[in-house]
């Protein structure tokens, strides 16, 4: 019983911990139906904009921030 209370413990310290920065995503409802993270533009219809500023303008388009 000790072991399971303390792994439960565990447990929950671990999942209470696991985000510690929250990913705020946006509906682009002036120009599209995107969803586009800060600093980023989603202007298609049911596009994606993610990264730094990144720009998805075409219908069913996903844009990210290229790796340098």
């Amino acid at each position: 019983m000790k072991t399971f209370i303390s792994l439960s413990a565990l447990f929950l310290s671990l999942s209470l911990t696991a985000q510690t920065n929250t990913a705020t995503w946006y509906l682009n409802d002036t120009s599209g139906n995107g969803i586009q993270s800060p600093s980023n533009t989603a202007t298609g219809n049911y596009s994606t904009a993610s990264g730094s500023v990144s720009t998805a303008s075409g219908s069913y388009s996903t844009a990210t921030e290229e790796a340098h």
